[in-house]
């Protein structure tokens, strides 16, 4: 029996893949294409590479921008690297049509409270260089682009150059686990408790005046470490234990000091771009992570499907406790009002976009790792003229992470929240023309100048009280922090 090494593998790879782009670019071609936007060719894999889809198989390590994803049922993993034409927020339905665009936007522009999300810009949307995707099989994706002043040999060369960069380090091995020596040595709050107390004081006299009926408010927990970890192991950790929620990890590779994207291929039409060695685990690098049980939309050619996902209570410690606590979930008059909030919000912004809208029917409760929420689902049938920016635009912030009614809440927010949430609550994931899903990105973390930086929120209604609601948000972030714990 041949055992095929990773030099092996690598070079099988390479090779196809080099071939397909000649065959692409050949001569009697090549003046017709050149010029035409951004140029594809695909590959299937076999299950030998199924271990460079791991977060922390190093492929991809010498990109700045990485967007790694996994659905919450398993059935689609994707990894992103580099940047071949990032396309503005209003444009992806320019693009779609013809390639998978990847990102996410900010909460909330106009709140810009906060330092640590200065390597976010308020959206960023791109092609990426190399995509590898698995869905019921495992293909790899090259996107370029070709110019007059481009030739043949030029294109093959660069090409060859960005397998270089893609292949760099690259290990087929298993999850690693965070490093030994990582400990935690100190973890701060914003708003700490007495803040907290303060500003949970204050929206429920709102909401008891009559101005809004719920108001989410956040917090961002600040980690230090002796030994900090590298972002990638604490995605494949945050991955490993959460294998019923979306995961996401997004870096964009902007340098702070200059707000220059890096990862640009050599034929891209920006030159906007810096080069980049190797950006993993930088003391510059900033990652945002997360493991959300709650999907903002999912659409399907034209259908749309959307979660109406609010209420929490923690897992019991066994089945009959597990099963009591759902009881209880299920007959909180305060969870109940604001699963309904979240759904009857949706219908309202689907009626606006959709010709036919459908409800999933009674409530239930869907279990995760540590914390159980109500949920009911909608779906609906797109007007044909509905874009994904339109649906995007149409959605967040839903009441689950803002508010009702949602100016009035964010107003409330950006007054008292001593930070601001950047990407945290917003939407994230990926489009194409015959598909798209975004998460909502909750339950997530910033990796920033070797800190760590969490963020969960809770619903403030009529009868929320600081202490039951700062415990929410320690119940929602335990994903996040088992992570730490020894194996």
């Amino acid at each position: 029996m041949t055992i095929r090494t990773s030099d092996n593998i690598i070079g099988d790879i390479r090779a196809e893949l080099l071939t397909k782009i000649r065959e692409y670019i050949d001569d009697s071609k090549f003046n017709n294409i050149s010029g035409q936007g951004v140029h594809t060719i695909t590959i299937n894999l076999n299950n030998d590479f199924n271990h460079c889809l791991n977060p922390t198989g190093s492929i991809g390590a010498a990109y700045g921008c990485k967007f790694l994803w996994s659905d919450r049922d398993g059935s689609l993993d994707i990894a992103a690297y580099g940047i071949c034409r990032r396309i503005p927020f209003d444009s992806l339905s320019e693009y779609s049509d013809r390639h998978r665009i990847y990102g996410g936007i900010m909460f909330d522009s106009g709140n810009t409270n906060g330092t640590v999300w200065n390597n976010f810009p308020a959206d960023f949307f791109f092609i990426p260089i190399f995509e590898v995707i698995n869905n019921q099989g495992i293909t790899l994706t090259f996107n370029f682009t070709i110019y007059a002043e481009n030739n043949p040999e030029s294109i093959i060369s660069n090409a060859n150059k960005e397998l270089n960069k893609l292949f760099t380090s690259a290990r087929f091995t298993s999850t690693r686990n965070i490093n030994s020596g990582c400990r935690i040595a100190a973890v701060k709050h914003k708003p700490d408790k007495e803040e907290w107390e303060l500003n949970v004081t204050e929206a429920a006299e709102v909401i008891k005046s009559g101005k809004c009926r719920k108001i989410v408010l956040a917090r961002e927990t600040e980690i230090s470490f002796d030994n900090p970890p590298g972002s990638m192991e604490v995605y494949g950790k945050l991955k490993k234990c959460n294998p019923d929620s979306f995961t996401f990890y997004f870096a964009a590779g902007i340098n702070s000091d200059s707000n220059n994207f890096s990862d640009s291929n050599n034929f891209s039409d920006s030159n906007n771009y810096s080069d980049s060695n190797n950006y993993s685990d930088s003391n510059n690098y900033s990652a945002f992570m997360g493991a959300s049980p709650e999907r903002l939309y999912k659409r399907t050619g034209n259908v749309i499907n959307c979660d109406a996902l609010a209420g929490t209570i923690r897992r019991g410690d066994n089945e009959d406790e597990d099963k009591k606590l759902e009881n209880q979930l299920l007959n909180s008059s305060k969870d109940v009002e604001e699963q309904a909030m979240v759904a009857e919000y949706l219908s309202d912004r689907l009626k606006e976009i959709c010709s036919d809208i459908s409800h999933s029917g009674a409530v239930q409760v869907r279990k995760f790792s540590r914390v159980q929420h109500l949920h009911s689902s909608l779906s609906g049938e797109l007007w044909p003229h509905i874009s994904d920016w339109d649906i995007i635009k149409a959605l967040h912030p839903t009441p689950a992470v803002a508010g009702v009614p949602q100016k009035d809440a964010l107003e409330f927010i950006r007054r008292s929240e001593p930070f601001g949430r950047g990407w945290y609550a917003a939407p994230i994931g990926w489009l194409s023309h015959d598909e798209a899903e975004f998460a909502v990105a909750i339950r997530s973390g910033l990796i920033q100048n070797d800190k760590l930086y969490l963020y969960s929120g809770a619903g403030i209604v009529e009868g929320s009280g600081p202490e039951a609601e700062w415990e929410e948000i320690n119940h929602k972030l335990a994903n996040f922090m088992r992570i730490f714990d020894d194996d």
